[in-house]
């Protein structure tokens, strides 16, 4: 019964995407901006893309941006933890801009501070997505880097795969960094 009513509803999603950027900003303390919500249901892996993310605070946009987003559910993780559990995350076209502070202390333009002050797993910073799933994607990223002297560093990355399974983790990436094309390959 909870498969079928997902697949039923699964293709409305896109229809409740002001509901969902409202969760969305109130659950990480900025302002989210979706284009559209696709989702699909094959077997037991739901699945669901955002595409055209934008994440911003106080009027500061476009500085952690993703083309799309998708993530697969794994099912019977989720109904057995009662958390939802992702198998497979994939970030396209991911564009973040960090800046350095005069202490030194790193963050991404635009958004807030993360404000976690105890060891509970929580999700007030979006860069916490990056401790979830058991497969983590990400393809034509850039990332660039003001550090506090004013220097500007970018860095570009085709391809980075990240994987972990209890006991098991792999990283495969390519970075092009200041235009030199692959630059690190790993």
């Amino acid at each position: 019964v909870c498969v079928q009513l997902g697949r039923s509803a699964f293709p409305y999603l896109n229809d409740y995407k002001a509901y969902f950027e409202a969760q969305l900003s109130h659950r990480l303390n900025a302002t989210i901006t979706l284009d559209a919500i696709n989702a699909s249901w094959d077997g037991l892996r739901p699945a669901i893309e955002l595409v055209g993310v934008d994440i911003s605070n106080n009027g500061q946009s476009g500085h952690f941006f993703a083309k799309s987003l998708s993530a697969e559910i794994n099912l019977m993780a989720t109904l057995s933890d009662w958390r939802v559990a992702l198998g497979k995350l994939n970030f396209d076209g991911l564009h973040i801009v960090f800046e350095q502070d005069q202490q030194g202390v790193w963050g991404v333009v635009g958004l807030p501070k993360t404000s976690a002050t105890n060891n509970q797993l929580t999700i007030d910073d979006p860069l916490d997505i990056f401790l979830f799933g058991r497969r983590l994607e990400l393809s034509n990223t850039r990332l660039a880097f003001k550090f506090r002297t004013g220097h500007l560093a970018e860095i570009n990355v085709p391809s980075v795969t990240l994987e972990n399974d209890k006991d098991f983790h792999r990283l495969k990436a390519k970075v092009d960094v200041d235009g030199d094309a692959n630059a690190v390959y790993f």
